[in-house]
């Protein structure tokens, strides 16, 4: 039986680590962190798990890193870069295709 993200005790970056997107729709690691910090991130949205929502501008990869775990996704919802908990999963960056 196959896991899915929505089961209890499952996070929603699961959908990258478990590979239920196709090869190719997202980024991973280096090539992640790369094409996240080439965003424009004015008003994005910062999610940190068990903490509250904040707006910040300017948020480079590099600060995220210092952080346990951190979702961010752009103002109009076309973009989202994970960094999960797990050293062994991610980073993750997904772009909406036009």
């Amino acid at each position: 039986m196959k896991v899915h993200v929505t089961e209890p005790g499952n996070d929603i970056w699961h959908v990258f680590s478990f590979k239920l997107l196709k090869e190719g729709l997202y980024l991973e690691g280096k090539e992640a962190k790369c094409a996240f910090d080439l965003q424009n991130k004015e008003d994005a949205i910062r999610y940190l798990p068990f903490q509250k929502v904040t707006k910040e501008a300017n948020m480079s990869a590099e600060e995220i890193e210092s952080l346990t775990e951190c979702y961010v996704v752009s103002k109009d919802k076309t973009w989202t870069y994970i960094k999960t908990h797990e050293d062994m999963c991610g980073l993750y960056f997904y772009k909406k295709e036009a």
